[in-house]
């Protein structure tokens, strides 16, 4: 009887982390936000940007994903087919996300959905109201964003 126990329990637990703990969430963040470029935002070729940054050790597709502001009045499908976003982010590569007059320079939440809507990557940044090449990265030394000269395709200022 105890042999029977001790079998069952060595197939509980070979069978749980098999299928109760799986999870297709990917590690992809928004690692640099351009909220205010410097070009005239009235603009339409003035483009507003977002990096997404594949942190996850396998590549992850991208397709029909959607990033979205904060005020929820544009919502850009991903991929654009430009800058890196081409359906499929290898581990370690990054990609950014470009559309003019989609984010608000008083500060900005984005949120980025797989295409069946699942929350994959959110970010809240601060102001940019210096119409610069300044842009808000992410840091992971600090656990935060930080205001700093752009590094879009390049590591973050940090």
């Amino acid at each position: 009887m105890k042999k029977f126990f001790v079998t069952l329990f060595v197939l509980v637990c070979i069978a749980i982390p098999a299928t109760s703990f799986s999870s297709t969430k990917h590690f992809v963040l928004i690692t640099e936000v351009e909220l205010n470029p410097p070009c005239d935002n009235s603009a339409a070729d003035c483009q507003e940007w977002v990096e997404l940054t594949n942190y996850d050790v396998v590549p992850v597709t991208l397709d029909d994903w959607e990033i979205s502001s904060f005020n929820g009045k544009v919502i850009v499908t991903i991929p654009l087919g430009e800058n890196g976003c081409q359906g499929v982010l290898i581990p370690g590569a990054l990609c950014v996300i470009s559309h003019s007059r989609w984010l608000n320079t008083d500060g900005e939440k984005l949120v980025i959905k797989d295409r069946d809507f699942d929350e994959m990557a959110s970010a809240e940044v601060k102001g940019d109201t210096g119409n610069d090449s300044k842009t808000w990265q992410y840091c992971f030394t600090f656990q935060k964003f930080v205001f700093r000269e752009q590094t879009k395709f390049l590591k973050n200022n940090c």
